[in-house]
């Protein structure tokens, strides 16, 4: 019967224990745990702001605050993970123009853009996200990635899918763009949860949202020239 000598069994696990040290160190190295977002510039426009509040159906907490509130989160974990955010606005006091949020976008040569909103109804039992994107070739696949992404977070909130809307902010901004309107803000139950002064809903928008750059990011290299339709 053929038997392994002492010394093979100990350079077979030598190799061995080489071979799984080799393994781990792809895996837990700091290049294999970075975000795919490290070095990127992502535009973040928390939608209306200052004369504009957006739907003011829940009583106390105006669409232009809570926008505000998911955005300094998102910015924060762009940064945390080595990221570049850049907010168009960061209080709730100023008025801006599309064309100063497109503008600001540009000038900064952005990576993407993702312009936050809730929506709003006099039907406070009504709720849904929904992903809009401007130009089909530039932002519709951006704003697929990133709405499905809120749509696996947001368990129980009815899927309302993508559509097409003229926003100037996302049609005149050169990079791909997207606006989400993650849930209603008006409906009953997120009035209640956005408003409880915790975060816990703004944060998992917020994180659901840099969930799905971080998706785009790892399958989109290249980037999008100027003037794309």
């Amino acid at each position: 019967m053929y038997t392994l000598t002492k010394g093979v069994i100990i350079l077979r696990k030598l190799i061995l224990f080489s071979f799984l040290a080799l393994v781990a160190s792809l895996v837990f190295s700091p290049a294999a745990l970075a975000s795919s977002v490290e070095g990127k510039k992502v535009i973040i426009d928390p939608g209306h702001g200052g004369d504009d509040p957006g739907t003011t159906q829940c009583i106390g907490y105006d669409e232009s605050q809570a926008n505000l509130d998911i955005a300094l989160i998102l910015a924060d974990l762009v940064e945390t993970n080595g990221g570049l955010p850049i907010m168009t606005r960061i209080t709730n006091d100023v008025t801006l123009s599309n064309e100063v949020r497109y503008t600001l976008a540009n000038e900064n040569k952005g990576d993407a853009l993702v312009s936050i909103h809730l929506n709003g109804s006099l039907d406070h039992t009504k709720n849904g996200t929904l992903g809009l994107y401007a130009k089909i070739k530039k932002d519709k696949a951006f704003t697929e990635i990133i709405h499905n992404s809120l749509v696996e977070s947001l368990t129980g909130i009815p899927n309302l899918g993508i559509t097409n809307f003229m926003s100037g902010v996302t049609l005149k901004s050169e990079m791909p763009a997207t606006m989400q309107e993650a849930v209603y803000l008006s409906n009953t139950e997120e009035c209640g949860m956005l408003r409880d002064g915790d975060g816990s809903r703004q944060t998992q928008i917020a994180q659901a949202i840099f969930d799905g750059l971080e998706d785009w990011f790892s399958m989109t290299p290249v980037s999008f020239p100027k003037g794309r339709k």
